[in-house]
């Protein structure tokens, strides 16, 4: 059963009109600049989701840069979050498609009762959901680093670069997300 209310931010790469179009019964789109037009500019991904997961009330972020899903930190960040994290591949960056697949999508996505954070991989020949934690694996695998390694690196950048700029999200590194 969807939830009576479901809040998912589109990043800047989304056409800015499609935000208010309907996306389905309790499903609320928001740009991300009208979030805070700070996290446009000057906000790597993994600090957008901490931040978002900060001011809470927010359950997915929308994306048509599959290769946020390849990058160890965006994966550990999302571990620290609740979110879905969805993002468009196979549309070669073009916004409107890109739209398309998000709106036939994000219905299922806000049913899908999954243990949070949960990843979704949206492409013309379907939908691949994944956890954050796996999703994390395979974008350590291929490296010369142990998952532990990977861990402790990238939350020791992620720790440094957020303690000068955004302090109230050391908090979030912090906590333990349960569930894969």
């Amino acid at each position: 059963m969807p939830p009576e209310r479901a809040l998912y931010v589109i990043d800047q790469n989304f056409p800015w009109y499609v935000a208010p179009m309907p996306w389905g019964p309790g499903i609320e789109v928001v740009r991300l600049s009208d979030v805070d037009p700070s996290l446009t500019s000057d906000a790597e991904d993994w600090e957008i989701l901490l931040e978002l997961e900060h001011r809470g009330g927010v359950d997915g972020f929308l994306t048509n840069d599959a290769n946020i899903l390849r990058s160890a930190r965006e994966m550990l960040a999302l571990q620290h979050t609740s979110l879905a994290l969805i993002a468009t591949d196979g549309v070669g960056h073009d916004p409107l498609k890109a739209t398309g697949l998000a709106m036939v999508h994000l219905a299922d996505i806000a049913a899908d009762t999954a243990v949070r954070p949960m990843t979704y991989l949206l492409s013309p020949t379907g939908k691949r959901s994944l956890s954050a934690r796996r999703r994390f694996a395979t974008a350590v695998a291929h490296q010369p680093r142990s998952p532990g390694e990977a861990v402790g690196q990238e939350r020791a950048a992620m720790r440094q670069s957020i303690g000068q700029l955004r302090p109230h999200l050391l908090p979030l590194l912090e906590r333990r997300r349960t569930g894969d």
